[in-house]
């Protein structure tokens, strides 16, 4: 290594050595799919790798256009810290966004939400790398079972079928490239049959398979509840209400904020039932 090369790679490591309090991570995803809906509900925290510094207004849940949504759990994004750091700025829904404005023209072929999770996915890994580049120990150790994000994209693939599909992006240091995605894949049964928790999932599994004390009682307090709803609204608001319980008794602190959440539907598209003023509509 040259000197020229020596200052430059001293310079990349110093103005990422907080990279990890820069770093966006955590979230509880709840995801309801059939044929005839797909409903998604997250907190909004982000937070540090020492959970110092939270953020509660990270916009998990987003719908891109009127057709097509997003979640995402893990790595949520990456704030620069200043003109020595390398690393941009960026967001997982921030970067759906803009990928779904670059493709947005070939919206309605089959393949389209292919496409589209197929390159943020790529993006997000670009990203990544460069991060890894300079802190390779920050993923190593933030990663879960060597996830770093996963991601599911929901939408109308043609005939108003409505499809969602999974993504993750991975970490394995013994591999080139060490940070790397899987291809997109329809996210039926098992993964989503009909219910599919992203990130922080063991408080809403509980109550959904009722395996304690605590969890029959709320669902015993649930079906009572939820007379009081119509048929439809009872779906999107059991989501709500297993990412509610997991902001209750979640003991990591990189749940929490307000929850956002959206249904889509053939024929209606995206419909909010509650949202942040921060996030877009779509």
């Amino acid at each position: 290594m040259n000197v020229f090369s020596k200052i430059l790679f001293i310079l990349f490591f110093c103005s990422h050595s907080s990279a990890y309090s820069q770093i966006k991570r955590g979230t509880v995803g709840v995801i309801y799919f059939t044929d005839d809906k797909i409903v998604m509900a997250a907190d909004s925290r982000g937070s540090g790798r020492s959970d110092e510094t939270l953020d509660d207004k990270q916009c998990k849940v987003t719908a891109l256009g009127k057709q097509i949504v997003f979640i995402s759990a893990g790595f949520s994004g990456y704030q620069n810290v200043g003109t020595r750091d390398l690393v941009p700025t960026w967001s997982n829904s921030g970067e759906a966004h803009s990928v779904y404005g670059q493709l947005r023209a070939g919206s309605g072929e089959p393949l389209f939400i292919y496409m589209l999770a197929s390159e943020w996915a790529r993006r997000i890994v670009g990203y990544l790398n460069l991060i890894y580049r300079a802190q390779p120990q920050t993923l190593i150790s933030a990663s879960e079972a060597g996830v770093l994000t996963s991601a599911l994209f929901g939408g109308l693939a043609g005939n108003d079928r409505l499809i969602i599909l999974y993504t993750r992006i991975t970490i394995d240091p013994t591999k080139l490239p060490a940070i790397s995605f899987d291809a997109p894949r329809p996210a039926g049964p098992p993964l989503c049959a009909p219910w599919c928790i992203l990130g922080k999932g063991a408080v809403a599994t509980e109550y959904l398979e009722t395996i304690s004390p605590r969890a029959m009682q709320e669902s015993a307090q649930w079906r009572e509840d939820s007379k009081r709803f119509s048929l439809g609204d009872r779906d999107a608001l059991l989501a709500i209400r297993l990412v509610d319980l997991t902001l209750a008794y979640e003991k990591n602190q990189g749940v929490g904020g307000p929850i956002d959440a959206l249904e889509l539907t053939p024929g209606k598209g995206v419909s909010w039932i509650q949202r942040k003023d921060s996030c877009p509509a779509d």
